[in-house]
């Protein structure tokens, strides 16, 4: 196990690396455009999910691991294709799997698995514990990122959970026969969902108004208009 965990590492560091050196390379000479981000993107999913899949080992812990070193290599000078690029690969592939998990949700085993009182608990505890005390506890540690109980209030309430927990919990079934492991998965990410997806814009708005950044700026314009 690992030698496995650090085949996953090294071969994904490698590639990553390799990827953000040659977007580096192509951008200012302009060998490459908008539809090419977007399928250098799908590609650089499936090579790494393929090759590990192949190599037996940890897809899902090599696509993150890449994805880290070239989001790290790539940083920099961030333009706008980059953003469309991230929006164009979550809308092609974290909105159809959760399209599939809605039509998957096993509702009549959320009431038989789970029931409503520990279902209550047991979301409350995941969505308010799982990363809200831990940002707030660190916050000394994570500066300049966090700078104000602002930013950790915000940052430490959206954490979804999402297609790879999906993952994990399909893969648990198939290695343990029980189903029960997606029942309450299932339900932690429909609620995580719900949570998440209805305070996004409304939180969004409030951290704008209240962030220290923000007001900071705001005070910077006004004296520069008196001047």
């Amino acid at each position: 196990a690992v030698v496995s965990t650090q085949s996953t590492g090294v071969l994904a560091i490698v590639v990553g690396y390799l990827l953000a050196k040659l977007l580096i390379y192509s951008e200012p000479r302009k060998l490459h455009d908008k539809q090419l981000l977007v399928a250098l993107a799908i590609g650089f999913s499936f090579v790494y999910v393929g090759t590990f899949r192949l190599l037996n080992i940890d897809e899902v812990l090599g696509v993150f691991v890449g994805a880290l070193i070239y989001a790290l290599v790539i940083e920099g000078p961030r333009n706008e294709n980059r953003t469309q690029l991230q929006e164009t690969v979550d809308l092609l592939f974290s909105s159809v799997a959760f399209v599939f998990f809605g039509l998957v949700i096993p509702w009549d085993k959320w009431h038989s698995t789970i029931g409503a009182g520990r279902g209550f608990f047991m979301a409350f505890g995941i969505l308010f514990m799982k990363r809200l005390p831990f940002v707030m506890a660190f916050k000394p540690i994570l500066k300049p990122q966090i700078r104000s109980n602002i930013d950790a209030l915000f940052c430490g309430w959206f954490g979804p959970m999402g297609v790879t927990a999906l993952l994990y919990a399909s893969y648990a079934v198939l290695q343990t026969g029980d189903e029960k492991a997606w029942h309450v998965v299932s339900f932690i990410v429909f609620v995580s969902v719900i949570a998440f997806g209805t305070t996004d814009t409304a939180f969004t708005k409030l951290y704008g108004k209240l962030s220290p950044n923000k007001q900071k700026q705001t005070e910077l314009q006004q004296k520069k208009e008196e001047r």
